[in-house]
Order: C-alpha cells, then structure tokens, then sequence
C-alpha cells in the first residue's frame, strides 16, 4: 500500500525534526482553537491598546496633537475589536447556515467521550475514533464528561466494515486481549 508507506515516511522524518503537529488529531479540532486563539489576542491587543489611548488622553496636558492621538489610538482599538468580532459573528453565521459545525469535530467546549470510553479494547480511545471514521457512532462530543452515557457504538456498523474481507482495524485498536 504505497498511499500508508508514503504517510509513514513523512511522520517519521517530522518525527525526527521534532514534529509540532505531532499532537494533532485532526483540523476538526486545530482550527477552531485558532480563531478562539486570536480572537483572545484581539481582546488582550484591544484592551493594551484602549489603556494606552486613555493614559495619552490624561497625559496630554492640552496639547490637541497628544489629544488627537490619544482619540485615534482609541478610535483604532475600537474599530479593530468590531471588524474582529464581526469576522467571528459571520463565520458562525456561515457555519450554522451551511451547517458545517456539525459535520465532524467537536464545537468549542465540547467533550470528547472517546477519551473515557470504556470496554475490553487494546486501546479504547483509538478503538472509538476508528469506529467513529467509519460512522458508526453516535454521541462523541458532549458538552461534558457526565453526558457521555449519550456517546453510542454501533457495533453492528462496523461488523459489516469487516465483510469482504477488508479489515479497517489494521492496528488491532478494537480487538480485545
């Protein structure tokens, strides 16, 4: 299978190099936590930028060039953390009406139950992530670990991914010792 030794090879040299992306699972998680990542920069830089406006404003003694300064460094601030908040406001627009947040991945705060799930596998984490890229379950991502009784795998689904003769567990996650 050329596709899977050509995978391998690129992790092993990332490996090497002292991969980053190491941890990363999918984009599905990465890119949300990104934009909540610059969305908190944008607050802290808004917030930085506000204060040093208004510490112009007091320190300018009546000089309306400081002043005029200090109200644009302010005006700045303000129209930045809009045009951020309003970039943020139309993605989450586009998301819901195209539904793309509900396509694969977890939404921001939700809890990943493949992580506690429970049962007899060699490694019931990789095992329920598996059976999950085959769509076979039902239930992963709650907003919490207590509402994971709802996390559901359909075992039968994943009998019929067998038929055939292929084997879609090629590393034995879900086979039991």
């Amino acid at each position: 299978m050329i596709y899977g030794t050509v995978i391998s090879d690129i992790t092993g040299y990332l490996d090497q190099l002292g991969n980053p992306w190491k941890g990363v699972q999918s984009l599905d998680v990465l890119v949300p936590n990104l934009i909540n990542l610059a969305l908190i920069v944008a607050v802290v830089v808004f917030f930085f930028l506000l204060l040093l406006g208004g510490i112009q404003w007091i320190t300018s003694g009546g000089d309306k060039e400081a002043l005029t300064k200090a109200q644009g460094k302010i005006t700045s601030a303000l129209i930045g953390i809009v045009i951020v908040f309003s970039a943020w406001a139309i993605l989450n627009l586009v998301k819901y009406f195209f539904g793309l947040s509900t396509v694969s991945g977890p939404s921001a705060g939700q809890f990943d139950c493949c992580t506690i799930v429970g049962g007899k596998m060699r490694n019931k984490t990789e095992c329920c992530k598996l059976v999950d890229s085959y769509g076979c379950v039902s239930g992963r991502y709650q907003p919490n670990a207590g509402e994971c009784g709802k996390l559901r795998i359909d075992w039968n689904c994943w009998a019929q991914k067998f038929s055939g003769g292929r084997n879609p567990d090629p590393n034995n996650y879900c086979k039991s010792d």
